[in-house]
């Protein structure tokens, strides 16, 4: 079989895959993606938008769900210089662990969907789909 120059280095370069045959056995592939015909990349691509906020919810410390953002806290960066010494002591007295068994699952996010949907409806802003 004749090959091209820098054939064999190419072929070296590409990722292998792991194919399962059973048992334990697997063999190695190379990886390829087909890009002939050239002409089916040639689609109008989306437009990308800045994102929007549509609201806010907010969960207190109980767990409680609340819709708006009453609970919401500001991040602020630390000080540039170098001379930062963060105390990991600090507040862990009055630190609350949460329960890792409890399941929180989507139901705040649902329940503010659901409270968006009830509220467009009533002030009629509700756009017909």
């Amino acid at each position: 079989m004749k090959r091209r120059f820098g054939q064999d280095e190419r072929d070296r370069n590409e990722p292998l895959a792991k194919v399962a045959l059973g048992d334990g056995a697997f063999v190695l592939k190379r990886n390829s993606f087909r890009i002939d015909p050239i002409s089916r990349f040639s689609r109008t691509r989306p437009t990308y938008e800045k994102p929007i906020e549509l609201g806010a919810y907010s969960l207190d410390f109980n767990g409680d769900f609340y819709a708006d953002n009453r609970c919401l806290k500001a991040y602020a960066p630390p000080p540039r210089d170098k001379s930062i010494h963060f105390d990991l002591s600090v507040g862990y007295d009055n630190f609350a662990a949460k329960d890792e068994n409890e399941k929180h699952y989507l139901n705040p996010i649902l329940s503010w969907l659901l409270q968006k949907k009830d509220s467009s409806r009533e002030s009629g802003t509700e756009k017909n789909r």
